[in-house]
């Protein structure tokens, strides 16, 4: 059977969108399909130009970008100390990518040098930082990503720019990247996801303050007890 939900959250709509999307649905056009036929037609008015990332919003989630490499490490270190101290990740458990690895990453896209950092710390082999959720995130993942993303991406009609790197995964479905400069310290981290056919946008303001939403969701799971059952979490 097929599933006429609607995606949530849906996508805000204009009045204009609204109106045709209610034509369609009581002309007995499933919602899912009804609402990949109005982008199609709103896709479809809009003149041939390149993709293009929409401004991002004056308010972004988390902390501003880091204006210095020595900002970045006194950030990551200070989190890399809680994270050991409440047992989370144990120094042991710990495994970052090495300065080579991290310039294979290079190849693909510039990609800012908090996120060099943190690969640098915590990015080698997967740990609780993000093993609470299904986040691809570590190494191993990252260069065969770079193109499943967009392939997936496309089929819903996402959007990740060519010079993007894609800096996580979850289940095939949502991906976060970033879109940078050469020699960038910190910056935004964007999101595409299929479930609200979102075209790509900001997020989180820096990418330390994507780090510090992984490292709260990963401490509440602690708290919750979520590890004790499964001390290795999740899988991506």
């Amino acid at each position: 059977m097929a599933d006429d939900s609607p995606p949530s959250p849906a996508k805000q709509l204009s009045a204009a969108s609204t109106q045709r999307l209610n034509e369609l649905l009581r002309s007995g056009v499933p919602f899912r399909q009804a609402y990949a036929q109005l982008r199609a037609e709103a896709g479809a008015m809009e003149t041939a130009q390149p993709l293009s990332l929409p401004k991002a919003p004056l308010k972004l989630e988390g902390r501003a970008p880091a204006q210095t490499r020595e900002d970045v490490h006194a950030h990551l270190d200070a989190l890399a100390a809680r994270l050991a101290k409440s047992g989370i990740v144990p120094a042991e458990e710990r495994v970052g990518c090495t300065p080579q690895e991290v310039a294979t990453l290079r190849e693909h896209a510039h990609i800012p040098y908090a996120y060099e950092a943190f690969l640098q710390r915590f990015g080698k082999q997967r740990c609780r930082l993000y093993s609470h959720d299904h986040l691809a995130i570590e190494f191993p993942h990252l260069e065969k990503m770079q193109r499943t993303a967009r392939k997936n991406a496309e089929a819903w009609g996402g959007n990740i720019p060519p010079e993007a790197f894609v800096v996580c995964g979850s289940l095939a479905a949502a991906y976060a990247f970033v879109v940078v400069g050469p020699e960038v310290v910190d910056a935004p981290v964007w999101f595409t996801n299929e479930e609200t056919m979102l075209d790509a946008r900001p997020y989180f303001a820096s990418v330390l303050g994507w780090i510090d939403a992984l490292a709260s969701d990963a401490e509440r799971a602690w708290a919750s007890g979520y590890f004790r059952d499964r001390p290795r979490g999740t899988t991506a």
